[in-house]
């Protein structure tokens, strides 16, 4: 049965001041990086840091720019972390089981620490991974009320359908990892409508991260009818090219650009907009 899907911030006043400040400090230290790249290519290229061509030439680097987009994309699960346990909790005390998906290891092993140890991860043996399941989908939502799901690894082939309540506590690089966790639960056996909520820390890259998989959503729906969903690794550059071209301008200046990639996926040909995280790097 449908139930809901939907994204769910995160206040600046439920984030963790601690891991915000050390996002904040990463923050800085990326754009710091970003434009001292810009005005060299400038000089380069004997123009303006804000020049397109500065630009694209920041956008072709975004292999490069991938660590730094993915430890600001870490701090913010991190930051969200004491919310998300204590909506977690609420849910369990209203006698709900729930599916925690994150992204990175230290995170599901704190989710699934917190309710009883279940998770479904990376580098499991496949026995240990089948036993979590039956735990979770046979006892008493008071003995396994929770189990923690890497996106990815957690992402094909299992039916968690005891719960129909998902919380994604991180950030996916694509539509298709949200669907194929949210489809953990909507599968069959599951005759309760399936609320999957996508969380969002505000001011963070999470909100840039939602808008760039919003639009490829969008994108699959009308050329694809969300048929298929590939290009992971485009995704993460693309994210990355974004991030880094639109910190250049927010630093150098108010002049938007955009970089031009050709998706691995069918899609046609497209551009993608590298002024939609101004705003974001400028607060």
């Amino acid at each position: 049965m449908q139930g809901e899907l939907g994204h769910r911030p995160v206040t600046r006043a439920r984030l963790d001041p601690e891991v915000m400040a050390r996002y904040r400090d990463a923050e800085q230290d990326l754009i710091g990086y970003l434009a001292g790249q810009a005005r060299a290519a400038a000089g380069r290229l004997g123009t303006d840091p804000a020049h397109a061509a500065v630009q694209a030439a920041i956008c072709a680097q975004a292999a490069e720019h991938l660590v730094a987009v993915n430890t600001l994309r870490q701090l913010a699960g991190q930051a969200k972390r004491g919310w998300v346990l204590w909506w977690t909790a609420a849910a369990v005390a209203a006698g709900e089981k729930v599916m925690v998906a994150a992204h990175h290891r230290g995170e599901v092993d704190a989710y699934a620490t917190a309710f009883g140890g279940l998770k479904l991860q990376g580098g499991q043996p496949v026995a240990e991974k089948e036993a979590a399941k039956a735990a979770f989908q046979q006892r008493s939502a008071g003995a396994a009320p929770v189990i923690a799901v890497a996106i990815g690894a957690g992402g094909v082939g299992h039916t968690l359908t005891a719960a129909r309540i998902g919380i994604q506590a991180a950030q996916a690089w694509t539509p298709g990892e949200t669907r194929q966790m949210k489809k953990r639960l909507h599968r069959i056996g599951q005759d309760r409508p399936v609320d999957y909520y996508i969380t969002v820390a505000e001011h963070t890259i999470d909100e840039h991260l939602r808008a760039v998989v919003t639009a490829k959503q969008a994108t699959l729906d009308a050329v694809l009818d969300g048929k298929a969903d590939q290009g992971i690794a485009d995704d993460q550059k693309t994210i990355a090219a974004s991030a880094a071209s639109s910190s250049t301008s927010a630093t150098e200046s108010a002049s938007p650009s955009t970089c031009g990639r050709q998706s691995r996926t069918r899609t046609p040909a497209r551009r993608c907009s590298c002024r939609t995280f101004s705003a974001y790097w400028s607060r």
